[in-house]
């Protein structure tokens, strides 16, 4: 069983209210119309980075996969496959990463996230890139972030500082260089 070892390569986007629903399969608004989409959007400025996550071929053209791990409460580690997307001729400026709901590690309790928001405390999803190449997935709680490396919780702090409102907040860090986009 796989243990984290020291981050090399980090996404980490803000969760919101719509994304939990994406989860949830039930993004659209009309249920009629179908569940919505299980993907979260990312801006394709983010894709050469987020290919050396997703850094295996999948077998469609425009499609890498990689295997997430996540470590579950009762000590055990988890995994799943998950898909990143090129643009598509509808959103041609963006990236998808499919399958989020197959991640347990990213699975909200929707209470909890409500009330959370409500006092404008962020969530996010994030991914990290071992040093022996292993992905792991997990939530990360703006009010934890003092449990976190000093200068990856600054970053996040910036970050949040920084992005528009009506944005969601996202970043990356290639951990060994210290180099973070958007810088």
């Amino acid at each position: 069983m796989p243990k984290p070892g020291v981050p090399d390569l980090v996404f980490f986007q803000e969760v919101k209210s719509g994304d939990v629903l994406k989860l949830k399969g039930k993004s659209n608004v009309d249920e009629a119309a179908g569940g919505g989409a299980r993907d979260l959007r990312i801006p394709k400025q983010f894709g050469t980075f987020l290919e050396g996550i997703f850094a295996k071929p999948g077998t469609e053209k425009g499609v890498s996969l990689c295997t997430v791990h996540w470590e579950n409460k009762d000590g055990s580690v988890g995994h799943a496959e998950m898909e990143l997307w090129r643009p598509t001729g509808a959103r041609p400026a963006e990236l998808r990463i499919a399958r989020i709901g197959d991640v347990l590690a990213w699975q909200v309790d929707e209470a909890a996230f409500k009330a959370d928001e409500a006092k404008g405390r962020r969530w996010f999803f994030l991914l990290v890139k071992d040093s022996n190449g292993v992905v792991w997935a997990r939530l990360l709680y703006e009010t934890n972030l003092d449990g976190e490396d000093s200068q990856f919780r600054e970053y996040v702090r910036r970050r949040i500082r920084e992005t528009p409102g009506n944005e969601s907040i996202r970043g990356t860090i290639r951990w060994k260089e210290w180099t973070v986009e958007p810088p």
